[in-house]
């Protein structure tokens, strides 16, 4: 039924179309004798081509993840010591900020008095049983007295390892108010001084350290095209100023979990060292798909309706064909077709629809 209709459909069009084009092309004489319209058409081939799917976006040079630390208080505190400024480098170990956080040195002077008191205790735990054995020895007191004096020595050993471990913890979490590099760097920002009083946390930085030799270009890319990028994948970055192409790999991409966003941000590594400033403006290209030697046409070319995507074509005969096609990677001006032509058949670019197949034409280009 289905077929029947689209020829009904065909051959009613044909002979409307008929009349239409005659304006446009040039009368000439059919097999019964009758003056035939001709139309011009553009045409393309179907050629084997390579087909490169690229992703073009502005991106920003910035500090790669594992070398960029922007330095926090733990807690309240007075920053005590700050010996560098902005544009100073430093090497790891060095000291890059000390706090005096009087929460954890109360703390701190508290728990190492209670060492104090229970080493005390110990030691005159430790001089009892001394004597109670020393007795014992002689017979000259009870066996539950000397048993007394051992049990208290051993809860005062008890006690004093139990305060000497607490204090070792409090003197290991009393390190975080010292801040020493991590890695070899250049301090680029500075936003406190020595004697200011900070709150602590993310609200209120102190220092940023960078490594100026590891760089990243950051990108953002529409929240569909990131859904194509996968670390590993290559990619070109190329300055304004239109100095030669710096090869890059993708190296990050985010997992999208807000429904709405419309952009997310891609890293990329730069495979080789540059001397780009921080926050230079670049141009990126990311490759999301190749194919070789993969059949393609014009997109242009490429029309659809509820039987699916098909072309119109420019048979042997000088007339046009429909032809189902199946088809792939499109890049915007090429789009491949699996299935459905094949090498060197002409395709029409625009103006000839399924309605005129069968009409004769001349390719004017």
């Amino acid at each position: 039924m289905l077929a029947v209709s689209r020829l009904a459909r065909v051959s009613g069009a044909a002979l409307a179309l008929g009349s239409l084009v005659a304006a446009c092309g040039s009368p000439t004489s059919s097999s019964d004798g009758l003056d035939e319209s001709v139309l011009g058409v553009t045409v393309a081939e179907a050629r084997l081509e390579t087909v490169r799917d690229v992703a073009t976006a502005p991106g920003t040079i910035v500090p790669a993840t594992a070398g960029d630390w922007t330095i926090y208080a733990p807690a309240s505190a007075e920053i005590a010591e700050l010996p560098n400024a902005e544009g100073d480098t430093v090497e790891p170990g060095d000291l890059l900020v000390r706090f005096e956080i009087a929460s954890q040195t109360q703390a701190l002077a508290a728990l190492q008095l209670a060492v104090l008191d229970a080493e005390a205790a110990r030691e005159r735990a430790a001089t009892e049983h001394a004597g109670q054995s020393a007795l014992f020895d002689r017979g000259l007191v009870a066996r539950n007295a000397y048993d007394l004096s051992r049990s208290q020595l051993a809860v005062r050993e008890s006690a004093l390892n139990q305060a000497r471990a607490q204090f070792e913890a409090a003197q290991a979490d009393s390190n975080t108010s010292v801040v020493r590099a991590r890695f070899a760097g250049t301090v680029i920002q500075v936003w406190r001084a020595e004697g200011d009083l900070v709150a602590g946390g993310a609200g209120d930085p102190v220092m940023r350290v960078i490594d100026p030799s590891r760089l990243h270009v950051a990108v953002h890319l529409p929240v569909g095209q990131v859904a194509r990028v996968a670390p590993g994948q290559a990619a070109t970055v190329r300055t304004l100023l239109g100095e030669a192409d710096e090869p890059a790999t993708v190296a990050f991409t985010p997992a999208v979990t807000d429904p709405s966003a419309a952009t997310a941000e891609v890293r990329l590594a730069l495979r080789n060292p540059v001397t780009l400033p921080l926050n230079s403006p670049v141009s990126v290209e990311i490759l999301l798909d190749v194919r070789t030697d993969a059949l393609t046409v014009p997109s242009v070319a490429i029309q659809r309706d509820d039987l699916g995507p098909y072309v119109m074509t420019v048979g042997g005969d000088g007339r046009t064909y429909r032809r189902d096609v199946r088809v792939g990677l499109s890049t915007g001006t090429l789009t491949t077709v699996p299935a459905g032509l094949d090498a060197g058949d002409r395709v029409i670019l625009s103006g000839v629809t399924e309605e005129s197949e069968g009409l004769r034409v001349e390719v004017v280009r």
